[in-house]
């Protein structure tokens, strides 16, 4: 074929677009020039195939074609939006409908039939989808795209209406006339040969949110300081959400255990295979996988959580229930602990940013997609002033952190602002009486001076005494606190427990998990006196409590030893209300440390330590043997008493309950190993 027979088989397809403008450039006088170039010249150099001048290349194509001749005559009419571009009107024919979303863009190849379904899961009520799917190959058949920020908390289907009609689409236009810059298409046909769409969209309904009741005035900072958190390991490497739930009922007064909320009250679905497809829960309202391991075991969120909360106070017959708060902005979840009210709110381990994660299909056959970086925190504080929230953390065994209120945001909208309640509907817990001897649970500022104008120094949670209590309460920081500062009266109100339909029944029992006390209930004083000094022998071995080479030091081991008559063996017995305090006679005569329990947990260590923590330092010495033998429990559960290991000597290092005499506390047996005679020096 001759080279003009090709250029003419080139350009017949547009010839047609251009005659009317050359046609309108001789019909209104026009020479042919736009910036110098002419007209004339260009179409010497298309039909004579002359060699290629880059002047003439309106189009940057690398090609002086007929394409150049119509940006020539559109610089000399204006025509297009801009005078360079003019809008294209497309037209779509399909099967079935087109759905237009303001944020869904796809491409579509004309060759290529499709079948498209898409869900789109949106982390805020009211948020647009934002998916981006590409044309698949030919052979692919179907296409499912799902990009996933935070899934819904409730889902709406919708299933589009199938037609048989064809339907054009057409887009908005501005011109009739329409360029292109690649191929002399104008018009883009697209018809599906395959069975008609259904497009399945999952979009999200806000749900329900509570508001709390009013507070008059918004205090500046708040901590709900009796709050105790704990730690989800090692039962529930995954189980933040159960033992977040366990922090805030438990704050109510409940016993319950975190491995009970997690296996026994929470909705959980395990993964299975389904036609080769990986099939497992909707985490919305059901955890995925299992929280009592690490391996295919992912989590859930607020729905999930609220059902089992529920669960568990509709099997003690409590009428509290969950309530959830989500879509709050994290400053409308300040009056609720300006209440007294613990948030529990989903965010991320140490905030980290969440990314996407794995996928799997439900059992209805829907696409879902986890968020890497998810993580239950129970928010009990906050400090407007220092921009600063505090919450119980499942995962820090330092139990109440602190951070930064706007990356703590930052990350919780993220997350989708999930949070939730116990609602303790009519019921209001009363409050305690305070006064001087008390111990309370306390996380928060106190003030050199009692009228709130001194050094202010914030404590971390613990339990502390209360040294004395100011006749005026009215001032803003009337009770002193371990002598260390003075706090508000408020920040040291403690809910008296609740149980069963929400009736009060006095403080709070040892949890179901911790053994009973030993045979007798009644501290034995006939022989036990206040303020002696005492050997404190074990009755199996013969040896005695002996404080580590007598140190005057918080952490000091404490171990059984063979009688030397040595200082670190002497005890002063101090009453403390029902209670003992064994004071350590090598620590200032027996006035500044105290024997006291590492934990309240099985095997947990007993060493010397200064008096603060009034929960693991106050004892209860109880006859439980012949000739005088006692068993030392602890007072919070008196279940858990002091204990040797074996016959031999300890030593500052052994600190376990295996180390050799090592002293611990383990749960009461009544083996001649947890009994103890009492010598008076």
């Amino acid at each position: 074929m001759s080279n003009k027979k090709r250029n003419l088989k080139k350009i017949l397809p547009v010839a047609a677009l251009a005659v009317p403008l050359i046609m309108a450039g001789q019909a209104n006088g026009k020479t042919g020039a736009a910036e110098g170039k002419s007209l004339f010249n260009l179409k010497l150099l298309i039909f004579n195939n002359a060699q290629y001048e880059a002047s003439y290349d309106m189009n940057a194509n690398n090609t002086v074609d007929i394409f150049d001749m119509i940006r020539i005559k559109q610089k000399q009419y204006g025509i297009g939006s801009s005078g360079l571009e003019p809008a294209v009107s497309v037209t779509v024919s399909e099967t079935s409908p087109v759905v237009t979303s303001p944020a869904l863009t796809y491409t579509e190849s004309p060759e290529t039939t499709e079948s498209i379904s898409t869900t789109v899961f949106l982390s805020e009520p009211g948020s647009e989808p934002s998916v981006t799917e590409s044309a698949p190959a030919a052979t692919q058949a179907s296409e499912t795209s799902s990009v996933t920020t935070e899934p819904p908390a409730t889902t709406v289907t919708t299933t589009l209406p199938v037609t048989t009609a064809s339907e054009t689409t057409t887009q908005p236009a501005v011109t009739t006339t329409v360029t292109t810059t690649t191929a002399p298409v104008t018009t883009t046909t697209v018809t599906t040969t395959t069975p008609p769409v259904t497009t399945t969209v999952t979009t999200t309904t806000a749900p329900p949110v509570t508001t709390a009741a009013p507070v008059t005035t918004l205090p500046s900072k708040k901590i709900i300081s009796s709050v105790k958190s704990f730690v989800q390991g090692p039962e529930l490497p995954t189980g933040c959400e159960a033992t977040g739930l366990a922090i805030a009922v438990r704050w109510y007064g409940y016993n319950v255990d975190k491995v009970d909320m997690a296996m026994k009250y929470m909705p959980r679905q395990d993964f299975e295979r389904i036609n080769g497809r990986l099939t497992g829960a909707d985490f919305r309202t059901t955890f995925a996988g299992d929280p009592s391991r690490e391996d295919m075991s992912y989590g859930c969120y607020i729905p999930c959580m609220i059902s089992t909360v529920d669960n568990y106070f509709k099997a003690v017959g409590s009428s509290y229930r969950g309530k959830d708060i989500s879509g709050k902005e994290l400053e409308d979840l300040f009056p609720y602990i300006a209440q007294n009210k613990p948030v529990i709110l989903i965010s991320t381990p140490e905030l980290v940013t969440p990314r996407p994660g794995d996928s799997w299909y439900t059992r209805d056959g829907r696409l879902v997609q986890w968020q890497r970086g998810h993580h239950c925190m129970v928010l009990i504080g906050y400090d407007k002033t220092r921009q600063r929230v505090y919450c119980a953390d499942p995962m820090m065994r330092a139990g109440i952190v602190s951070w930064g209120i706007s990356e703590f945001k930052n990350i919780y909208n993220q997350k989708g602002k999930n949070a939730m309640i116990i609602d303790t509907g009519a019921i209001d817990p009363p409050k305690r009486t305070l006064k001087a001897g008390d111990t309370v649970r306390f996380a928060g500022w106190v003030n050199s001076a009692s009228e709130g104008n001194g050094t202010e120094t914030f404590l971390d949670t613990n339990v502390y005494t209360i040294t004395k209590i100011h006749p005026n309460t009215s001032l803003p920081n009337p009770v002193c606190i371990g002598n260390i500062g003075w706090a508000s009266y408020d920040s040291l109100y403690e809910n008296i427990a609740y149980y069963g339909d929400g009736k009060p029944s006095g403080n709070e029992q040892p949890p179901a998990q911790f053994p009973s006390s030993p045979p007798s209930q009644t501290p034995d004083t006939a022989t036990i006196e206040n303020g002696a000094v005492y050997n404190i022998s074990n009755a199996k071995t013969g040896k005695l409590l002996n404080v580590d080479y007598g140190h005057d030091t918080d952490g000091t081991n404490i171990y059984q030893w063979s009688s030397d008559n040595s200082t670190e063996q002497k005890f002063k017995l101090k009453a403390d209300g029902d209670a003992w305090k064994i004071m350590a006679m090598c620590s200032s005569s027996g006035e500044n440390r105290m024997t006291t329990a590492s934990a309240t947990s099985d095997g947990a260590n007993v060493y010397l330590y200064k008096a603060v923590n009034n929960t693991t330092q106050q004892w209860i010495i109880k006859k439980s043997g012949g000739n005088n033998a006692y068993s030392i429990g602890l007072k919070a559960f008196p279940g858990y008493v002091l204990t040797v290991s074996d016959d031999k000597n300890g030593s500052a290092s052994g600190t376990s309950g295996t180390s050799a005499g090592n002293v611990f506390i383990s749960k009461y047996t009544g083996a001649d190993n947890q009994l103890w005679y009492f010598t008076k020096n």
